[in-house]
């Protein structure tokens, strides 16, 4: 150890050794360097990390985001953008190829693939050609199909189901050319190096854009005058995946421009989430911020006069309640949350003895620049107007009433899913909440004369499905659920604008609908 500048291992050896090793290695070395430093979520990789935890860690991926929400920990300090890459001869380009065969999408596939690759070989590429399914019983069927487009490429199946030393022929098989074309499942996979893989059949698309990302780099990699461009055919499906992934299998994109975009979009996205966090002053330390997943739901607040930001008086108005004995407080972007621990009585009877313990999440958010204040709060018996003038001044003031509903302008194609209507006539009847086909109550015949005192409606925008729903009280709310505080933050500064948007007319918001009809005969 001593003679070493350089100590190079991988995640899964160190977890072999014995602690005692572990931490005398941990305790010689100065700092700790991560390649593919998205697995560090993962506990073989986390328990490495955790000993460096008083040192400085440097990590490097081309994700640094995952798909379960899990934090990678540290801030972004350096991003190289793909496109650049490209241009300085690191990456070569991809060409995509939609491939539309609904009758047999498979031997479409493996025929434009097989057609591909015999062009780039009669070229003067040496490239190889790989096929990837999502099963060993899908490889069993795929490999056919190669063998009987091309039996002279020698295409094999690379898989777990067989003995360790038949993987490693078939990947030596694959070294020495004598085979050109491997049907792998999870196989090959990232820190593999093989750039002459340049042909990819991708016959089950995976479902996830980081997934997706680190498997179409295995195909792009340079390496000398022998390798060409790059070839990915995918079969024209996108249900199912990532909504993010939509651009990425249309069937006229560019990849090497989508994945620039989606990559640059979500790196960005990292970066401005690690600020955000960075940026808190205080934070209790009996809950992890990203530990904390929001409702998508708010009520918005707005004042007479300038907005302040006084985040201590919480101390004052919660007192003995908070659980949270420190506030989280972000004065850069004006966020601060806390957790309270609140008595309440047992809904089952009448007792002065016991109650219930019941904790809730307040997230309050004051967007100066647009002059509103938001506040979020699994507790939705209240609008919270204590909180909001201890927060932003005496002189703020609920939003609420019709105008509301200008947020359900966002979505097109709007189907109403719950509608709550108030009778001011009918004493027995006086409120009454509307589901599933009963909606048509609510927008015909008598229902239609009622206040409409909620919404709920789902939709499209920007080319994807969402939801919204808002309440005459002052709430607005969707189904979605935040990653996190900064992604709350994020979808609540769009709901202050369009609910005091006065060029959204509220007739045409109310008009536009389409609403189920019953269909009792077929077509």
């Amino acid at each position: 150890m001593q003679h070493a500048n350089v100590v190079v291992a991988t995640a899964q050896i160190l977890a072999r050794c014995a602690g005692a090793a572990r931490a005398r290695l941990a305790q010689h070395c100065e700092r700790l360097y991560v390649d593919e430093a998205h697995h560090v979520a993962a506990p073989t990789w986390r328990a490495v990390a955790d000993l460096f935890a008083n040192k400085e860690v440097v990590q490097f991926t081309a994700t640094p985001y995952r798909e379960d929400g899990q934090h990678l920990a540290g801030r972004l300090i350096y991003t190289y953008p793909l496109h650049l890459a490209q241009e300085n001869g690191y990456f070569a380009r991809i060409n995509y190829r939609s491939v539309v065969n609904l009758a047999d999408p498979d031997l479409a596939v493996a025929e434009a693939a097989v057609s591909q690759l015999r062009g780039d070989l009669s070229d003067g590429f040496d490239h190889l050609l790989m096929a990837r399914v999502s099963s060993i019983a899908r490889a069993k069927q795929v490999v056919e199909i190669y063998e009987r487009l091309a039996p002279d490429l020698h295409p094999l199946r690379l898989d777990t189901s067989f003995a360790e030393s038949t993987r490693r022929r078939h990947r030596q098989q694959l070294l020495d050319r004598d085979t050109r074309i491997i049907v792998c499942v999870n196989m090959l996979g990232e820190g593999y190096d093989l750039p002459a893989l340049k042909v990819a059949a991708i016959h089950d698309p995976q479902k996830s854009l980081a997934v997706t990302l680190q498997f179409i780099g295995r195909f792009t990699r340079t390496g000398g005058g022998r390798l060409g461009e790059a070839s990915a055919f995918v079969p024209l499906q996108v249900a199912g995946v990532d909504d993010r992934l939509r651009r990425l299998y249309g069937e006229d994109a560019d990849w090497n421009e989508v994945i620039s975009d989606l990559t640059e979009h979500h790196v960005g996205q990292e970066k401005e989430r690690t600020d955000f966090e960075q940026s808190f002053g205080s934070l209790p330390h009996e809950i992890a911020l990203r530990s904390i997943h929001p409702k998508m739901s708010t009520v918005t607040y707005r004042s007479s006069t300038e907005l302040i930001w006084d985040p201590d008086k919480i101390y004052d108005l919660f007192e003995d309640k908070l659980l949270t004995t420190q506030l989280g407080i972000n004065n850069r972007d004006k966020v601060v949350w806390w957790v309270s621990r609140e008595a309440t009585p047992v809904r089952w009877g009448d007792f002065a003895s016991f109650n219930e313990l019941v904790h809730h999440l307040y997230v309050v958010h004051v967007d100066d620049a647009a002059g509103f204040l938001y506040v979020n709060s699994t507790n939705n018996a209240t609008t919270h107007e204590e909180i909001a003038k201890a927060v932003g001044g005496e002189n703020v003031d609920l939003i609420r009433g019709e105008t509301l509903y200008r947020i359900l302008a966002k979505v097109s194609r709007r189907v109403p899913t719950n509608v709550g209507l108030l009778d001011s006539v009918s004493r027995t009847h006086r409120f009454s909440m509307h589901v599933g086909h009963d909606v048509l109550y609510a927008w015909r015949g008598e229902g239609g004369t009622k206040m409409k005192t909620n919404i709920f409606a789902h939709g499209f925008a920007d080319g994807r499905s969402v939801s919204f729903g808002a309440s005459r009280k002052g709430r607005v709310w969707s189904h979605e659920e935040a990653d996190d505080i900064h992604d709350w933050v994020r979808w609540v500064r769009q709901v202050g604008p369009a609910i005091t948007d006065a060029s959204i007319s509220l007739e045409s918001v109310m008009s536009g609908w389409r609403v189920p009809v019953s269909e009792s005969t077929r077509f």
